[in-house]
């Protein structure tokens, strides 16, 4: 198991039944759309949190029917109803990144690498 797998193993629990292999791939997939010279030495952690978010996403979208938001809540009175969707709050330039609590973390990384380091 490579360095970044056990970083993964870490950071990412709830997927600890996936095959390292498996694991390998997503990355594989997810690696050439982050940038190894802006995160510098957290690039580990930023492409763990990224393919982490992406992996989250194809189980969210593979539970949920067709992409269709779950009902979060259908109250009715009197003639009217009013429905209630749990419907991800997204930014307009973080995409999907705000619907895992790994795309939030990869968030954070970025931000914070953007401002530079913290004193």
């Amino acid at each position: 198991m490579t360095a970044p797998v056990r970083m993964f193993r870490l950071l990412a629990a709830e997927f600890a039944a996936v095959p390292d292999d498996t694991v390998e791939t997503w990355h594989a997939i997810t690696a050439p759309l982050i940038s190894q010279s802006f995160f510098g030495g957290v690039y580990n952690q930023a492409w763990v949190l990224f393919t982490a978010h992406w992996m989250k996403l194809a189980e969210m979208a593979r539970d949920e029917a067709d992409g269709v938001f779950p009902v979060q809540s259908v109250s009715e009175d009197g003639g009217s109803m009013t429905l209630a969707l749990n419907v991800p709050n997204v930014g307009a330039d973080d995409g999907s990144l705000n619907q895992t609590k790994y795309g939030q973390m990869y968030l954070e990384i970025r931000r914070r690498m953007a401002a530079g380091p913290i004193i």
